[in-house]
């Protein structure tokens, strides 16, 4: 069985966890400034925040939110990172080939080029919250509750993974749609992909998706 413990919802114009909004975007402020008043207010002091392209930053509040406050500060050997994206590092690419664009005006910066990978968001979360399982994005169309359910099957399978944090997390230009879930994989489910499981953990996402928070 697959449950979802807590989940976190951001739409561009509002970051919500578990169906109570956390932060309403003002009219006029930008992803950029917005995240980072975000990150001020939460009181976290995370200097390495500010460095992040807006992707990283968003997945990386999101998971602040589904994971418990007291967390431990211990490695994570059992839990994963399982990330999809539509745009992936898109957003970040075209702001690096504006630096390369112009040969009597280059300007590559390495700042910006780091994160032209969209897995770097799946390292961020990792980094920060201690996580030592795996890590993988994949890049696709939408966020299918089979595709996940089946990734986060073989993770427990293979790789012994109990908890993951995995889910959709997607932005280009000011559009951004993200969908963080804390899920925790009992052992279990992985004797066989059993069809009523899998409606169950379908049923979940759903409903998340389609609440209004």
């Amino acid at each position: 069985m697959i449950t979802v413990k807590s989940y976190c919802k951001i739409d561009g114009r509002t970051i919500s966890a578990n169906g109570e909004t956390v932060s309403e975007r003002p009219d006029g402020q930008s992803l950029k400034d917005w995240f980072t008043n975000v990150h001020k207010e939460s009181g976290l002091s995370y200097p390495k925040f500010y460095k992040m392209d807006n992707l990283s930053k968003a997945g990386f509040l999101a998971a602040e939110q589904v994971l418990p406050e007291n967390e431990d500060v211990q490695p994570k050997e059992d839990t994963a990172v399982v990330l999809f994206s539509g745009a992936g590092s898109l957003d970040t690419d075209l702001q690096h080939m504006e630096t390369i664009a112009d040969n009597n005006n280059y300007y590559p910066s390495p700042h910006v080029f780091v994160y032209t990978l969209a897995n770097i968001v799946c390292g961020e979360i990792a980094i920060r919250h201690r996580i030592f399982g795996e890590t993988m994005c994949y890049i696709a169309e939408s966020l299918s509750a089979e595709q996940l359910y089946s990734q986060l099957l073989y993770l427990e399978r293979e790789r012994n993974t109990r908890h993951a944090i995995c889910g959709w997390c997607d932005i280009l230009k000011d559009e951004c749609k993200v969908l963080l879930l804390h899920v925790e994989i009992c052992p279990a489910c992985s004797t066989a992909e059993n069809e009523e499981e899998m409606s169950y953990f379908r049923k979940q996402l759903t409903e998340i998706l389609y609440s209004k928070q």
